[in-house]
């Protein structure tokens, strides 16, 4: 009882204190371009970048190596590598540097860039850049995967009116799994962002001919208001984070784990993620209006339907059209 607390008026005392370093920041002078240029240096958000394009890039290329139809699978993989050269143009460094730094300058002052330097020079700051960073990564293809198997088990399911299948139990995890799904589970904002984003797919689906008066487009939207509201509620936060620890645990020693858990429980480490967190909002507002950003977009809209400009082409099976490209800031490596 003694210890807690104890640690209880020393979480208390550090928020305090990171409070008021906050409050006196309003008055401090805005971050340099120098130290913004030294902490991307140090954190290599170079490198992060081009891997997370890669990324990107890597499960939009899953349309057309997955295509069976060896005519189309052509033309796919043409469209993808015309759109894959414009977004590595225009998504590289050094167009996004010069708006990471505008981004960046308006939200932090000098102090905080210091803090963040000092952070990532630190031992569980390298841990972030050499290894969690390449280990969040390698997440969203496999967890694409893993939803894509159980997003077309619910359709098949919901269509022919079939109950909810026997949910088989996962292999027990071995201790540092169980770890890392500690970690996992409790990630700044991760819960959050699932539950809005699996709320989204299903207010869309409600929304789709809710105010039809075709009987067939009717009936279609039902039906897939009934397909949407059972991927909402069968797929948890829970399972995807699971597949992630397993990722997380086979990258990562227990003391690294251990050390990530102890950091999201830091409170000054949870002010500065905050902090951080406005830094990257304002970079993808500023991303979206940035004039390189809007001619990527207009570009790629151009390659998506160059084949259709040249010559007759086999429509897209249903299904497989999709709009352009979502522009994400490619410089985040949290979740």
């Amino acid at each position: 009882m003694h210890a807690s607390i104890i640690s209880a008026v020393r979480y208390a005392a550090s928020a305090l204190v990171f409070t008021l370093a906050m409050a006196q920041a309003a008055h401090a002078e805005p971050a340099t371009k120098e130290s913004l240029q030294r902490y991307f240096a140090i954190a290599r958000f170079e490198q992060k970048n081009a891997a997370e394009v890669e990324a990107m890039l890597a499960l939009d290329a899953r349309e057309w190596q997955n295509e069976q139809d060896a005519a189309y699978k052509a033309t796919l993989k043409a469209r993808f590598e015309r759109m894959a050269a414009i977004t590595r143009e225009y998504l590289g460094w050094n167009v996004i540097e010069p708006i990471t730094l505008g981004s960046y300058q308006a939200v932090l002052q000098e102090s905080e860039v210091q803090a963040l330097i000092a952070e990532a020079q630190s031992p569980r700051g390298q841990v972030y850049i050499d290894k969690v960073g390449p280990a969040l990564l390698k997440q969203p293809a496999a967890v694409a995967a893993h939803l894509a198997r159980r997003v077309e088990e619910i359709r098949i399911r919901v269509l022919d009116n079939l109950p909810p299948a026997p949910v088989t139990p996962p292999a027990p995890p071995t201790p540092k799994e169980a770890l890392a799904q500690k970690l996992m589970l409790n990630w700044p904002g991760a819960r959050e962002e699932f539950t809005s984003n699996m709320a989204g797919v299903e207010a869309r689906a409600h929304d789709l001919f809710s105010t039809t008066e075709n009987k067939d487009l009717a009936d279609i939207a039902v039906e897939i208001r009934r397909y949407a509201t059972a991927l909402r509620t069968e797929i948890t936060f829970e399972e995807v984070s699971a597949i992630e620890a397993r990722m997380m645990a086979a990258e990562l020693s227990e003391a690294d784990i251990a050390g990530l858990i102890e950091d999201q429980n830091d409170p000054v480490r949870a002010a500065q993620r905050a902090r951080l967190e406005l830094a990257e909002a304002r970079l993808v507002e500023d991303m979206l209006v940035s004039p390189q950003i809007v001619e990527m977009k207009k570009r790629l809209e151009k390659a998506y339907f160059a084949e259709y400009d040249t010559a007759p082409a086999r429509a897209a099976p249903a299904g497989k059209a999709r709009p352009a490209k979502k522009i994400r800031s490619p410089a985040r490596t949290g979740r």
